[in-house]
């Protein structure tokens, strides 16, 4: 029975063998680069400073990828980088939406680091040209490090304003409680 079945057997197998490797062979070929960063929580304890907006690590990078989905920073990132050269007619509405669309920030979960303070994201982008690809993962991995190190640098500016004018302030009452100390001593030589 089986030796009367297995000419049409194979030729199945041979068929479907034969589509699956033309499908795989038409569907266009799609890259994705990636790459990770780990979040780190401030170093200075919160109880030192008391900031009038806090924002934790997750957040500030929530907020630099906003600023990195902006229509001008896509546009920008798309015309740096040559990606729609071969669509010259596409109009700026069309390339954000595509961009958005490869674009991709997520925050992933890291299962031994739930006190350590520490989150990791990725940034990826589809692309059909893998070298275009890490180009961009790279170039919005710059973006993301220099707003990180513009915010920071920005932050450690005003607590360093903070604290040079507690200083001034805490100098202003200790100099004010000397002359006091000076004055009762004065008055109270005998």
């Amino acid at each position: 029975l089986l030796l009367r079945r297995l000419p049409i057997v194979v030729g199945a197998i041979a068929v479907c063998t034969i589509l699956a490797v033309a499908t795989a062979l038409m569907i266009p070929k799609s890259y994705e680069a990636s790459a990770r960063l780990v979040v780190e929580a401030p170093q200075i304890p919160a109880e030192m400073v008391r900031t009038t907006a806090p924002t934790n690590a997750v957040e500030q990078l929530q907020i630099i990828e906003q600023e990195i989905m902006t229509r001008d920073t896509l546009i920008g990132l798309a015309k740096r980088h040559g990606i729609y050269d071969a669509y010259l007619n596409a109009n700026d509405n069309a390339i954000v939406q595509d961009m958005r669309g490869r674009l991709r920030f997520q925050q992933l979960s890291l299962e031994s680091s739930r006190d350590s303070g520490a989150t990791v994201f990725s940034v990826s982008f589809r692309s059909k040209n893998p070298v275009q690809a890490s180009d961009i993962v790279n170039a919005v991995v710059e973006l993301v490090l220099d707003r990180n190190v513009r915010l920071r640098t920005e932050r450690a500016a005003d607590t360093q304003q903070f604290f040079n004018q507690e200083v001034e302030r805490l100098g202003d009452d200790l100099a004010k409680l000397d002359k006091q100390i000076l004055e009762f001593k004065n008055a109270n030589k005998d």
